[in-house]
Order: structure tokens, then sequence, then C-alpha cells
């Protein structure tokens, strides 16, 4: 089945523009029917998908994240009389 930007936006929950972000990268497989039609196989959705989340998975969590919860607070810059 082809899919439409706006469809494949809404079924992976991001707006139209990252889905033709995503395609311009070549990262999601599209094509043209017409100068301005762009079409998605439900197949490519469904990998891309797949795969987005398996390098999710894969990657180490943001520092910024790992050290909020439960690190003490940074040193304090203001000078003690």
């Amino acid at each position: 089945m082809l899919m439409t930007t706006r469809e494949v936006a809404a079924h992976l929950r991001v707006s139209p523009e990252t889905v033709l972000r995503y395609w311009r990268a070549g990262e999601l497989p599209g094509f043209r029917l017409r100068s301005n039609v762009l079409r998605f196989e439900e197949a490519d959705v469904a990998a891309f998908l797949v795969a987005s989340r398996r390098d999710a998975m894969s990657q180490p969590p943001c520092r910024a994240l790992a050290g909020a919860v439960g690190s003490p607070a940074p040193p304090s810059t203001e000078e003690t009389s």
C-alpha cells in the first residue's frame, strides 16, 4: 500500500516536514509519482520505524539526562566570605 507524506507522519508521530527531511537524507525510501506527489511504501515505513527504534536502543543515554538523576549538585561558583 502506498502512503502519503501526511499518513507517514501520523504513523511515525512526527511532522510532515520531518518525513521530508528523512526522505531527502536518504533515510526513508520514497518516490515521486509527479513533480509534487511523493509516496512511500508501507513496508519501507515499517522497516524505517524498526531500524530507528533499534538505533535508539543501541546508543548510550544522553550525558545530560544520565547525570541529572541522583547526581550531586555542581559546585557553587559563588564566593563565600
